[in-house]
């Protein structure tokens, strides 16, 4: 029986280092896998208030992560800081998903709260029932610089809020002008973008002249799509989780479905 993505040529825009668990699911899938970078992370400086908090860290009651990136570079920071801290012991965590998860225990800390949901909103219904529970919580938030508010937002008038950007997320130095060429020939079958900075910087990379309403993609999140939308790009696939899993079930079944008619 033939593989649903048999032969099928998927670019990921996803920062390569972050798609080793998609990159299997696609390959065993049968599919052409090619990356094609449109963001990159990067550790940014901080503050004296901001290193001042990290050296502090038992003022908090919670540290809320809401990717990998910010798990790994909080803990860049810290041992960048004080080389002998230790996350203390009686300091709660609250996760989103268990991608986030796995790679907190990487650093010796189990999440005391791990949210499934693949919003915002699905985390901060998880928060405001479990971490909010009692009065006048202080939450560290170590986000990255392009993270939205709503957390901050719809937290701020029932906790202490500290938010940290522990890094930044920039357009690439360098991309590959042939990986380009095949987008612009259409030589690709769908185009991965796990955000909107990814869509944008493709659209950049791209040039003004090409039609961007041509795009096949396949996109995480209501975020992403509808910057796509406003572009007027109509995504093939809109993942119905924002997991590596997530991402590969909803383009194996856009295929799946695209091979029957």
């Amino acid at each position: 029986m033939t593989n649903s993505l048999e032969n099928k040529t998927i670019i990921s825009t996803r920062p390569f280092n972050r798609d080793a668990q998609l990159i299997d699911l696609l390959i065993t899938e049968g599919a052409n896998y090619i990356s094609l970078p449109m963001i990159a992370v990067e550790m940014n400086e901080l503050t004296s208030d901001q290193k001042n908090a990290l050296i502090n860290l038992q003022q908090f009651d919670w540290v809320i992560f809401t990717s990998i990136s910010g798990v790994q570079f909080f803990f860049e920071h810290l041992k960048t800081i004080c080389s002998e801290k230790i996350f203390p012991p009686n300091l709660k965590t609250a996760v989103v998903g268990h991608s986030t998860k796995n790679e907190l225990e990487k650093f010796g800390v189990e999440a005391t709260l791990v949210s499934d949901g693949n919003t915002s909103m699905d985390f901060l219904k998880h928060l405001n029932s479990a971490i909010l529970e009692n009065s006048n919580q202080k939450l560290l938030l170590p986000f990255g610089n392009l993270a939205g508010d709503l957390l901050e937002l719809n937290l701020k008038s029932k906790a202490q809020i500290c938010r940290i950007n522990v890094y930044n997320t920039i357009a690439p130095r360098q991309v590959d002008s042939v990986l380009l060429r095949k987008i612009i020939l259409h030589q690709y079958d769908l185009i991965l973008l796990s955000s909107p900075s990814a869509f944008y910087n493709l659209k950049m990379h791209l040039g003004a002249s090409f039609p961007i309403k041509e795009l096949r993609v396949a996109c995480i999140g209501p975020v992403t799509e509808k910057a796509l939308t406003d572009y007027e790009v109509i995504p093939q696939v809109v993942a119905e989780s924002s997991t590596a899993e997530g991402l590969f079930e909803s383009v194996k079944k856009y295929f799946q479905t695209k091979n029957k008619k």
